[in-house]
């Protein structure tokens, strides 16, 4: 807890100065020089503190600028979202999750319950699967390759259904075919009798970085038609939200 103290004391202070030198910085916040510069050394090396190499001074890192997108993007995607979500669900009668990128992890924002009497397990706050959700697996779909790569690898490829994708390889199609479609799908992969269809949204860096999905109880061979009542809805949505978050270029 001391050491805690002690870091906030230092991005307290490095909030309010620019840049600063380790004795000077030691000196205000009143922690002695050696303990500074091993805070110091371990903030730098997760992102938290820069130090300029000539000048030998530091100031806060580029890990509070994604952090504070992260929140700023997470509040307005909400908001952005929510008439969109709602107009759905009332169309669909079905459950519309809103998912968003959050690090390494797919994360559940906002969620509308099912009108009928099913209700899904799903979670505001809760993280999901890459390999078997179209939330996930759309966001996936593009994303960079070496973040791909570095996902697919920590992929441990649970089999929750007998239609779980399981290799890899046959994930790394899936994918390219989501990209080349503009929509993914849940062919039963994470819940018996649950599929859905999932949108990517983008932001005005023209990057993927959430989707949106209807999510319905089916029988496996009506999921054709089951597609056809809501992926020009969702698309059509994804567009718009997509534009009201700043995306400016051809869509998916």
């Amino acid at each position: 807890m001391k050491s805690l103290n002690k870091i906030f004391n230092i991005i307290d202070f490095l909030k309010i100065n620019s840049e600063i030198g380790l004795k000077e910085l030691s000196e205000n916040i009143g922690i002695n020089k050696s303990t500074t510069y091993r805070l110091l050394s371990e903030l730098n090396k997760h992102g938290y503190v820069d130090k300029n190499n000539e000048t030998k001074k530091y100031k806060l890192g580029i890990k509070f600028v994604e952090i504070a997108n992260h929140i700023i993007q997470n509040f307005k995607i909400i908001d952005i979202a929510a008439p969109y979500i709602d107009k759905i669900n009332s169309i669909t009668k079905e459950t519309i999750h809103l998912a968003q990128l959050v690090g390494d992890e797919v994360v559940y924002v906002d969620k509308r319950e099912s009108l009928n009497p099913i209700r899904l397990h799903s979670q505001i706050g809760k993280t999901t699967p890459w390999h078997c959700t179209g939330v996930g697996k759309v966001i996936l779909a593009f994303q960079h390759k070496e973040f791909q790569e570095k996902i697919i690898n920590s992929i441990k490829f649970e089999k929750f259904t007998e239609h779980t994708i399981t290799d890899k390889n046959q994930f790394i199609a899936e994918l390219d075919q989501i990209k080349r479609q503009g929509y993914a799908l849940d062919r039963e992969e994470h819940q018996k009798n649950v599929g859905c269809i999932a949108v990517p949204i983008l932001d005005n860096t023209n990057k993927v970085f959430a989707s949106m999905s209807v999510t319905f109880i089916f029988n496996i061979e009506d999921l054709d038609n089951q597609l056809k009542k809501y992926k020009d809805l969702l698309l059509e949505s994804s567009e718009l939200i997509s534009k009201k978050m700043g995306y400016n270029s051809k869509f998916i």
